[in-house]
């Protein structure tokens, strides 16, 4: 890794796609600190997932304010060290417009969380590199079936399909020379070899 800038590291995908497993392979690899998602920390997350439309409000502008902050902190490391940040304030208004969609929240709750992430974006720091865990829908609902989160076992097809399609377009828009995409159907993070392979292609864009 280069040492003549610090970089904002950030590892995003859709909920199951694999973004704690990777950041923290990347942590220990690279030696950098973590901000790692923790949804324990959103209060609403279980209740959301019970009930969708009356919790989502909350749920969302929790998990906005988190990544904020965490996003805040990180930029304050920036002249220190590198840091890897898993899951991004950006990845929040995927959710935020999935919910939006799906009529779990509605169009005044969306327009209030959308303008207190505007009001925060001009101390926000955008990843570079932003990887892209790109799972499909199969894989992605494999692996939360197998994974001990009971709540999340109630959540619908369409909801995860949603949350790829915007998180699609978003990586679409994002810089080229910025993102790395990783076909997560075609690795498996757990086999020594493809870790090794995945931290060597992040090492050679820092």
């Amino acid at each position: 890794m280069s040492a003549s800038k610090n970089r904002y590291i950030a590892v995003t995908g859709v909920m199951g796609s694999g973004k704690t497993t990777a950041s923290k392979i990347l942590k220990k690899e690279l030696g950098l600190p973590l901000f790692e998602e923790k949804p324990q920390e959103n209060p609403f997350l279980e209740l959301f997932y019970e009930d969708m439309e009356r919790w989502g409000l909350h749920s969302q502008l929790s998990f906005a304010l988190i990544k904020i902050r965490q996003n805040i902190r990180a930029k304050n490391m920036l002249s220190r060290t590198s840091v890897i940040h898993d899951g991004p304030p950006g990845q929040d208004m995927i959710y935020l417009k999935t919910n939006k969609k799906l009529g779990n929240i509605r169009n005044n709750e969306y327009n209030l969380i959308a303008s207190i992430v505007k009001l925060y974006e001009p101390h926000i720091i955008l990843p570079d590199p932003l990887i892209f865990l790109d799972a499909p829908v199969d894989l992605i609902l494999q692996r939360i079936a197998g994974r001990a989160r009971d709540y999340e076992q109630k959540v619908p097809r369409d909801y995860i399909a949603t949350l790829l399609k915007f998180q699609k377009n978003w990586i679409r828009r994002y810089p080229k020379d910025k993102k790395i995409i990783i076909p997560m159907d075609k690795i498996d993070l757990k086999e020594k070899r493809h870790r090794d392979a995945f931290v060597e292609l992040i090492n050679a864009r820092l």
